[in-house]
């Protein structure tokens, strides 16, 4: 979910009524869980949201180190080690037999899409709403020498690696295909 310090105050309230939208809508039903991920030391999830997602006895929060929500450790802590400890959120999701996630949160270009690859990789059906997330992150242009059209391009370019490798990510672009609408 979104925390408000880094991005602008339009981008703020395009985004949490998408989110706040897809949570009420999903508040009572039971097969639906919702997760809340945090990064350590970042601060807490918009009143906003925090109301809808607390409401659910499904609700948790978890906390990262890293983008990537599903990010895995290797078992000896060095790099490239086969054996690997999984996320504690994806040993969560599959305890409760849980295989369909809609990842939602703060920006388009990192976070999310390298949570949803981190899905993916963990063997999830995923769908994103690229639109219910931020899509420049204008601190992150301050602190480098591209434009936001250089950005937006890296950043279309990722995504479209990432449908590449993974042709069953389910992509959600306009408000007749969104989850909320369609149960």
């Amino acid at each position: 979910m979104v925390n408000r310090k880094y991005f602008d105050t339009a981008e703020f309230y395009r985004v949490i009524p998408e989110q706040v939208g897809l949570l009420k809508k999903f508040v009572g039903n039971e097969k639906v869980h919702f997760i809340d991920v945090n990064y350590v030391d970042e601060g807490p999830t918009v009143a906003e949201s925090l109301q809808w997602l607390q409401k659910k006895v499904t609700y948790r929060l978890f906390l990262k180190g890293h983008d990537d929500a599903f990010h895995v450790v290797p078992s000896d802590g060095g790099r490239g080690a086969e054996e690997q400890i999984s996320s504690e959120l994806d040993i969560y999701l599959k305890f409760r037999g849980v295989t369909d996630v809609h990842v939602t949160g703060c920006f388009d270009g990192n976070c999310v899409r390298r949570t949803v690859r981190g899905a993916l990789q963990n063997g999830y059906d995923v769908s994103v709403d690229r639109e219910s997330n931020i899509l420049l992150r204008t601190d992150f242009l301050r602190d480098s020498f591209m434009t936001p059209e250089e950005l937006e391009a890296i950043v279309k370019l990722r995504w479209s690696e990432l449908t590449r490798d993974f042709p069953n990510l389910r992509m959600i672009s306009d408000s007749r295909n969104r989850p909320c609408e369609s149960h």
